[in-house]
Order: structure tokens, then C-alpha cells, then sequence
């Protein structure tokens, strides 16, 4: 969740899939390989972005491993970030983890699946 106090600023919400996002991407940010700010960016993404002014006061909040990205506008801005986690988000969060190291280990196609046996 993205909490503004003081100035403005735009945020960009870009669908959690190809090309904005790949799911070896989220795994190699999970695993500590890739920072956010070297995901692929091409400005025709902004064609698919859903576009958020916020205000201070606004609080915004996307869904899980939506790719994002913030400008400030001309002033200072203050802003808090908060995470928040559910049994469903720790048990994707740990399957993602687990099919990087599976990966990298030359399983070429780990499941994705985030409940039953093949989770655990």
C-alpha cells in the first residue's frame, strides 16, 4: 500500500503479465538477482498502464507482483509504503522462491500451482 502525506505524485499500474512482467522475472526478484528498478521498460507500456494522481491523504493499494512506477511531481513529497500478507500471498511468495532455486537448478518448466501437494 502506497500512503501519501505530503505532495503529489502519479503512479503507473502496468497487468501483472507478458510484457510487462515474467515469471522469471518475479523469481529472480524474489531470489535477490534483479532489483525492480531493472525490469524491462518501454514507453509503449504507458498505452496499458492504468494512471493514478494521488493527493496527499490518498492511500493506493494494486493487486500482487503488479509492476508499477512512481513520479513525484515538482515538490517534496512525503509518502509511506506498507506491505501486508496473507496465508495466500506467503504461499506464492514461497513457491516463486522455491521454482527460482528449482530453475536454477535446470528444471526447465517448475509448477506454479500454490496449493495441495505440489505446493508444499
Amino acid at each position: 500500500m502506497l500512503w501519501q502525506i505530503r505532495g503529489r505524485k502519479r503512479v503507473w499500474l502496468y497487468p501483472a503479465e507478458m510484457p510487462f512482467l515474467s515469471q522469471n522475472a518475479i523469481e529472480k526478484l524474489i531470489l535477490g538477482e534483479m532489483h525492480e528498478t531493472d525490469m524491462v521498460y518501454q514507453d509503449a507500456f504507458d498505452e496499458k498502464a492504468e494512471v493514478i494522481d494521488l493527493e496527499p491523504g490518498h492511500m493506493l493499494h494494486w493487486p500482487l507482483n503488479y509492476p508499477h512506477r512512481v513520479e513525484n511531481h515538482d515538490c517534496l513529497n512525503v509518502s509511506v509504503t506498507t506491505e501486508h500478507y496473507t496465508k495466500e500471498i506467503r504461499t506464492s511468495y514461497a513457491v516463486n522462491y522455491a521454482n527460482g532455486l528449482l530453475r536454477k537448478a535446470g528444471v526447465t518448466n517448475p509448477q506454479r500451482q500454490t496449493s495441495g501437494l505440489i505446493a508444499l
